[in-house]
């Protein structure tokens, strides 16, 4: 259990900015009143740079651990690289490899100009082919890292990690610049995260790469498009919705916490090697927990996510079609697409029957239930059985 949920919004931007599309910090304490009725420890901050975002953050862990607290902090941009990126940049299949390789390469002054996009260059030239990076603004050509991703070939590595392909709307982190585009904000937090990981030795842990289950600190990375619906109808009250995604993602996980619900978020069933290579994005798979918890009382149960490998299970929203309906849509969409010809079975391998074969005796030769099971009137049994129940032939 934590005591101090932070979320942060991550920007690339190159020049000292506030409001929208720019770094955001929430904060909200575990313990403290829950769901729709929550306050926050403090509104959202707005620091115009990254270097300014990390003092905050610093000040923060700083009085956690004189406080004797622990302190979960999720930043809103990849922890990881898809599979194969980090052994063949590094030599190592770990993605904190890579987090001390990029805090080499990455310079990100105090104003926040930075080398991103070279450093990104730099790694390309690493791989055979064109790419995996890509995207940058068309008057600062680098060469060695394409305008377009359609431009890339032969880098041989995936487009997205496993977890990417789980959310919806999630970018590449391939890809570095226009609308969405989330590599810049990885190449840079990832650096900014491994300095901050050094300057407390010991005492800060990341999620899902190392043990985190005493740590002081844990840093995770965060999705807060999970909570969107809820983020869309509050956004009214905040400043932009980059301050209002931080403030309510911060409250909803407090408010998981609070009633001891954290456990599955930070126990993905995950296999160890994606989650050590390619991380994992906290609270995927449990978008409707953390919405729950901010739209119900401290009182309320929680509901369980959706089983992955039920194969009745519906997606959400999505009812199921009648039989007759699904039978009428089939007949309407087929059309012959050649004539009828009869000829011996010797000679009908790779044909399609025109009409019903029908069978001249069961098959199974005998009465046969698979999942269906047997229903029957219990009440209407007396005695205390056992009992046996014959079973008539229709």
């Amino acid at each position: 259990m934590f005591d101090r949920i932070i979320i942060v919004d991550w920007s690339a931007n190159a020049l000292p900015k506030r409001g929208r599309d720019s770094v955001w910090i929430g904060e909200a304490a575990v313990g403290a009143a829950v769901g729709a009725e929550a306050q926050p420890m403090a509104a959202p901050v707005n620091p115009p740079t990254r270097a300014d975002a990390m003092v905050i953050l610093r000040d923060r862990i700083e009085a956690a651990l004189t406080a004797g607290q622990r302190l979960l902090i999720g930043a809103d941009f990849p922890f990881g690289y898809p599979a194969g990126f980090a052994q063949a940049l590094t030599g190592h299949a770990s993605a904190l490899s890579v987090w001390a390789a990029l805090a080499a390469r990455i310079e990100d002054a105090s104003d926040n100009t930075n080398n991103r996009f070279a450093v990104a260059a730099a790694i390309n030239a690493a791989f055979p082919g064109i790419g995996p990076f890509w995207g940058c603004p068309t008057k600062q050509e680098v060469p060695g890292l394409p305008t377009r991703g359609t431009a890339r070939e032969g880098h041989g590595l995936p487009e997205m990690r496993q977890v990417e392909a789980r959310v919806r709307g999630a970018q590449s982190c391939w890809k570095l610049y226009t609308t969405g585009s989330v590599g810049s904000q990885a190449l840079l937090g990832i650096a900014r995260m491994a300095a901050l990981r050094a300057a407390f030795p010991g005492q800060v842990a990341v999620w899902p790469f190392e043990d985190c289950a005493d740590a002081p600190v844990v840093l995770a990375e965060v999705f807060p498009s999970l909570i969107a619906p809820v983020v869309a109808d509050r956004t009214g009250g905040y400043p932009c919705k980059d301050a209002a995604q931080v403030d309510l993602l911060a409250r909803a996980l407090a408010a998981v916490d609070t009633r001891g619900a954290l456990g599955p978020l930070l126990h993905p069933d995950v296999a160890a090697d994606v989650l050590a290579e390619e991380g994992w994005i906290l609270g995927e798979g449990y978008a409707e927990v953390l919405m729950q918890a901010l739209t119900q009382g401290r009182e309320a149960a929680l509901t369980p996510p959706r089983l992955r490998n039920d194969c009745f299970a519906m997606p959400q929203g999505v009812s199921w079609v009648p039989v007759d309906e699904a039978l009428r849509r089939l007949r309407a969409a087929l059309h012959p697409v050649t004539g009828i010809e009869a000829i011996d079975v010797s000679r009908a391998a790779g044909r399609v029957l025109a009409q019903a074969a029908v069978a001249r005796r069961s098959n199974p030769p005998r009465a046969n239930s698979a999942v269906d099971g047997y229903g029957f009137a219990h009440a209407c049994l007396t005695g205390t059985g056992p009992y046996t129940l014959p079973l008539t032939l229709g």
